[in-house]
Formats: structure tokens, C-alpha cells, sequence
């Protein structure tokens, strides 16, 4: 059976059953992938009212947030920056999008996930 692309951009890929953040992994910016079962939450970083020292442009900042390689998420307004939190994890995961549609689909998938288990 296949898994549809829901959204995608240089950043994340959004299927019906993965999101996959690109340039996640230093030093060699592979990708993670995360099955929408496992994920807890979906929030960007306005929701969340994160401040600027909170996130990096790859790594991690003064939170307990993983942000993927992106040089110009300072520039992004808030909106354009989602964060997941992983069941059983406690680092939560950054990434950026082109479109605020990304984060939307995402927490859509998320959600038909949730509620078909």
C-alpha cells in the first residue's frame, strides 16, 4: 500500500503516515523519519511564544528542542517554524517550512492518525 505526500518542501515531507525532517542529523544532515503515531503534540514556534535564544539555526539552543539545518530560520516569522514532540522523548524536534501549510497538514495527518487508532 502506498503513503501519499500529503506536503513537501525543501524542509519536511508530510505523508499520510511519516513526517520526514529533512537535514535533521549533524554532521551529515540525514534525515529523520517519525511515524505520525508517535508523535504527542504539533505546535509551531508562535504557539509555543519561543524566544529567539530558545532556537538555532542547526542543533540545539537554550531549550530541549533539535532544530534541522536551516541559516535562515531568525528571518522566518514564527509560524514557519514547527516543533513535534515524540511519545517517550524528551527532545522535541525543529524544523522550518516554505508554507504555514506544512505545519497545517501536518497537524491534520497527525490528527486522522490519532483518531484512526
Amino acid at each position: 500500500m502506498t503513503d501519499p505526500t500529503l506536503y513537501s518542501d525543501k524542509f519536511i515531507t508530510v505523508t499520510s503516515k511519516n513526517l520526514i525532517i529533512k537535514n535533521y542529523y549533524f554532521p551529515f544532515a540525514g534525515s529523520l523519519t517519525i511515524p505520525l503515531t508517535e508523535i504527542d503534540s504539533v505546535d509551531n514556534a508562535e504557539d509555543l511564544n519561543l524566544w529567539m535564544l530558545s532556537m538555532k539555526e542547526w542543533g540545539m539552543g537554550l531549550s530541549n528542542i533539535w532544530f534541522a539545518l536551516d541559516f535562515t530560520r531568525s528571518f522566518l516569522p514564527k509560524d514557519k517554524i514547527g516543533i513535534v514532540t515524540v511519545k517517550n522523548g524528551w527532545i522535541r524536534k525543529g524544523f522550518s517550512v516554505k508554507d504555514v501549510a506544512g505545519i497545517d497538514t501536518l497537524k491534520s495527518a497527525w490528527r486522522d492518525n490519532a483518531d484512526n487508532q
